[in-house]
């Protein structure tokens, strides 16, 4: 029997995903950084998103997220917003063990260690700590990562990737 013509395989899973997490960016009300997360479990048949915002019950004051120093005043964006790999982790509301993250952004050392404490296997970044603009000990971070056996890497993006800025929407 002749072999019969197939359909190419779609593009690389974690390049799916990683596009995913720039998409889940775009929702945040940041004016400065729009960072995005998708949690995926290991069998691939469930995903938890996040992006980076305030609390679901605080309103979206456009003084809060323009103030980025809370002296004087009555909050800043700093004292509010919630990262967006915790709001994946929270949003999923079910062990974790396992799950593969992916961030737009390189992960903070306080999500490091929430990432850590839910079981999280792999962690796949985009945006090189130069674009982020709180400070980020990339080699604390991933020694953290390595003792505790979760993988970390970036992920390089291609250009097809690049067509979706948070900032300026998707191209």
């Amino acid at each position: 029997m002749a072999e019969r013509p197939t359909l190419p395989k779609p593009q690389d899973w974690d390049h799916v995903m990683m596009r995913m997490a720039f998409v889940i960016a775009s929702m945040s009300k940041d004016p400065t950084t729009r960072v995005g997360a998708v949690l995926v479990s290991p069998d691939r048949t469930r995903i938890s998103v996040g992006y980076n915002g305030f609390p679901r019950q605080v309103p979206d004051v456009v003084d809060w997220w323009h103030n980025r120093d809370s002296d004087g005043a009555e909050f800043s964006k700093y004292d509010l917003v919630r990262h967006a790999e915790m709001n994946a982790i929270t949003q999923a509301k079910t062990d974790l063990a396992g799950w593969t993250l992916y961030v737009t952004h390189h992960p903070c050392m306080e999500c490091a260690k929430n990432i850590v404490a839910e079981g999280i296997a792999r962690v796949f970044y985009a945006r090189d700590i130069r674009s982020i603009t709180m400070p980020i000990d990339h080699r604390k971070i991933s020694r953290l990562f390595e003792i505790s056996g979760v993988g970390f890497e970036q992920l390089a993006i291609d250009a097809s990737d690049r067509a979706i800025d948070p900032l300026q929407g998707i191209q």
